[in-house]
């Protein structure tokens, strides 16, 4: 964010919008520390067809919400996994994600987030 020439790191905490034409009306920001860590919900976003799905198995995204912690410089923007080398009866899990060492991952490590499950 940039007021009167002078830069803030920021994130927008909550936004008002018009229900008619759907403009922004308010947004309110938030300008944490910059030593200071921020717990933060963010979705994982899947790419590629898996493996198993093209041998006849069934695709099951369970979750797609992990918590991170970190300082506002090294929050990802996003998470993007592919997910096309999964077979039948295999999963991702939380623990299967790398987000480097300033990442702070705090959603239990097994919380599978995708599944191929076979043809019944």
């Amino acid at each position: 964010m940039n007021v009167d020439g002078t830069k803030y790191d920021s994130l927008i905490k909550d936004t008002e919008y018009n229900i008619r034409d759907d403009k922004v009306l308010h947004v309110d920001f938030f300008s944490p520390d910059a030593d200071e860590k921020l717990v933060h919900g963010i979705k994982v976003k899947f790419t590629g067809n898996p493996v198993g799905v093209l041998k006849g198995g069934f695709k099951n995204e369970r979750n797609n919400k992990i918590k991170i912690k970190a300082k506002l410089a090294d929050l990802p923007e996003s998470i993007v996994v592919d997910i096309s080398k999964i077979n039948i009866s295999e999963s991702l899990s939380v623990k299967d994600l790398d987000l480097g060492k300033k990442v702070e991952i705090l959603t239990d490590k097994n919380l599978v987030l995708v599944s191929v499950s076979p043809a019944r």
